[in-house]
């Protein structure tokens, strides 16, 4: 299909956003038992592991096969709403993150996370939920990227990342009380924080064209 719509628009400049990709944790506790997969973490790890190293090889795989077939020109996923060349690195999901310990997440992602980035370089990584706990187990890695949702996960949390990594924000406005919409709550970061931010907004609205627009006259 992307060799044909590149056909049919007569471009090579045509991108391929892939399937939702996931993280090898996070494929193992949806492919088997949730509950189940979570007591093996503890009761037989040998054999989870033994699990997410397939999960791995497939992944690899079919990241290989995703980046061939397109000549190289895969940008991201589905979600989030980010460009991200396969030439940078990989983006991909780790929404497991807030169902499990920071010790558990060390043990049995970590290896795995490693194998993806000595592959393809820096990650890019979302995560919606409440992962603050990890920050310092994902500053080891490198990671070009990562994702979170305030009220869940809170800038604070997250002093562990270098300089090097970037924090794309997002706000869950009915979830809290103290920002009125995602513009004031990216204004709040700017001005009272030294952090690196990709602001990625969902919908083409008046207030984030004029966000866009003042944050680069001030940049």
């Amino acid at each position: 299909l992307f060799h044909a719509a590149r056909r049919m628009l007569a471009s090579d400049l045509l991108w391929l956003r892939t399937i939702d990709m996931q993280g090898p944790l996070n494929v193992a506790a949806m492919v088997v038992n949730q509950e189940e997969f979570m007591m093996t973490l503890h009761e037989q790890p040998a054999l989870a592991h033994r699990l997410l190293e397939k999960i791995t090889d497939f992944m690899l795989g079919l990241v290989d096969y995703l980046r061939q077939g397109s000549d190289g020109r895969m940008c991201g996923n589905i979600w989030p709403y980010t460009f991200y060349p396969i030439s940078r690195g990989l983006a991909f999901t780790e929404d497991i993150m807030p169902l499990v310990s920071a010790e558990v997440y060390r043990r049995f992602a970590v290896p795995y996370l490693r194998r993806i980035a000595d592959r393809y370089g820096p990650m890019l990584i979302h995560c919606c939920g409440e992962w603050g706990r990890h920050a310092a187990t994902l500053a080891e890695l490198p990671v070009a990227a990562m994702e979170f949702h305030y009220p869940f996960t809170k800038i604070e949390e997250l002093e562990a990342f270098g300089p090097r990594t970037v924090f794309i924000p997002y706000i869950a406005i009915d979830k809290q009380e103290r920002f009125s919409s995602n513009v004031e709550y990216f204004h709040w970061l700017l001005d009272h924080t030294q952090r690196r931010f990709w602001f990625a907004f969902a919908d083409d609205t008046p207030e984030a064209r004029g966000f866009i627009e003042r944050v680069g006259e001030a940049g």
